[in-house]
Order: C-alpha cells, then structure tokens, then sequence
C-alpha cells in the first residue's frame, strides 16, 4: 500500500484531495479543453461529482492506489493519480492540469515528482498514457524523464470514436514486466477502466 504523503517539488505540492478542491475541480472538469481529452467526464460537471470523486479517494488510497491535488502556491492546479500496482508491480497513472495552471511545467514537474515517488515506494513501473492528439500534454511528460513510448490503438465507446494513445513509461532499474491496472475512477468517477489519461493541454488549442 503507497503511504499517503505530501509531494514537494520545486513550487508545486502534491497531497491528497480535500473538500475544499471541489469547487476547483468543477472548474477544471469544465473547461471545454479537459472535456476533450477527458470524453467520459460527466457534462455538465457538477459539484457533486466533484465532492463525490474527492470523497472517494480515501478508498482508492485504501485500494493501494495514489491520488493527489496539485498546488502552485497554495492554490489548486490539478490533478494526478496512480493506480494500485498490479502483480508484476506495475502501476497506470494518469493527470489533469488546470486550465489558470497551464504553460508553466505543472504537467512535467508533476509527473516527474509522482513517478520517481512511486519508484521510490516500491512500485516497478509506471505507465503514463496520454491521446496522441494532446501534444502539449505528451511533451510535458518527456521532460519528466518518462521516454517516449509506441503508440497504442485505443477505443473511446462514449467518444463514439477511436483514439490514438502515446504510452510513456518509467521504471525502477532492473524493472520489468508488463501490464497495467485500471487507473483511479477520473473526477465523477464514471472514467473507471481507463489506464493513465491527462488533460494538460498547454497550447493545445
């Protein structure tokens, strides 16, 4: 089971979901750019998915999983989450960047800082995924130090179209296998089943 910490890196921190976030989930969630890229939001996104999926985390940490509020100087800037490593000790993962906290390196620093936390509590690998169309999120997670992985054939059925999906993946040395579990339910908690998924779309427009 991951311990639920508090992830500093550089000017962003990292800690688990409150009530408090949920207006700014709301917000986030809404935002036409992270309804592209995130198709099974519900829409209009409401405060009570927002409470819902906030009060759900404490069962997703309980599960072995992760999730955390990103914070910019103290004021909410997204979302990141991994899910319960499987048995070969891998584990999906997946964000979304706000839309006030775009164009300044959250997505990077912020998979950057859940990944090498991850590998340092034991998990194996770590699979990132992201729609090959969110370029500005795809960019945000090289510098991360996540190498570019081959693109996936993928489905959305509530998109009612298919996707492309770039897979990113870190690992601790030594570090093998293959797999993946279901990624945390996204805000609303009815994106359960996704593996990985973002919508930092800085410039992607």
């Amino acid at each position: 089971m991951l311990p639920r910490d508090v992830i500093s890196s550089g000017a962003l921190i990292l800690r688990p979901p409150a009530e408090g976030d949920a207006e700014a989930v709301v917000k986030m969630c809404d935002d036409p750019v992270t309804a592209r890229f995130m198709p099974l939001l519900p829409q209009p996104y409401e405060m009570d998915d927002a409470l819902g999926y906030v009060r759900r985390s404490a069962a997703v940490w309980e599960g072995g999983g992760a999730q955390f509020a990103i914070t910019e100087g103290g004021r909410f800037a997204g979302l990141v989450w991994l899910s319960a490593p499987d048995h070969w000790g891998v584990s999906g993962a997946g964000f979304m960047v706000a839309p006030w906290a775009r164009g300044r390196g959250v997505a990077s620093t912020a998979a950057r800082a859940v990944t090498d936390w991850a590998l340092d509590h034991g998990v194996r690998r770590v699979e990132l995924q992201a729609e090959v169309e969110n370029v500005a999120s795809l960019r945000g997670r090289v510098p991360g130090g996540v190498p570019r992985g081959g693109a996936a054939a993928g489905g959305q059925a509530a998109a009612r179209r298919a996707l492309r999906r770039l897979c990113g993946v870190r690992q601790a040395p030594g570090g093998g296998g293959a797999g993946g579990g279901a990624v945390p339910a996204s805000a609303g908690g009815r994106g359960a089943g996704r593996r990985g998924g973002a919508a930092d779309a800085d410039g992607a427009r």
